[in-house]
């Protein structure tokens, strides 16, 4: 289920969003909701969206 947030966060980091739009998706909150309950398991959206925004902007 969390890759389904991940593809979504994506999909922002590629239209541009800012950081501190993207933190207002439902998306962004699950992914947060779920780092909390399985920290091993799902990244924190913070983390994963800079590591988004950094493989797009090599690309």
């Amino acid at each position: 289920m969390s890759c389904l947030y991940c593809k979504a966060l994506r999909i922002l980091a590629r239209e541009g969003n800012s950081a501190t739009m993207a933190r207002r998706t439902v998306c962004w909150q699950r992914q947060a909701m779920l780092h909390h309950c399985l920290p091993k398991q799902c990244r924190d959206p913070d983390y994963l969206y800079l590591l988004l925004s950094r493989e797009l902007a090599a690309s």
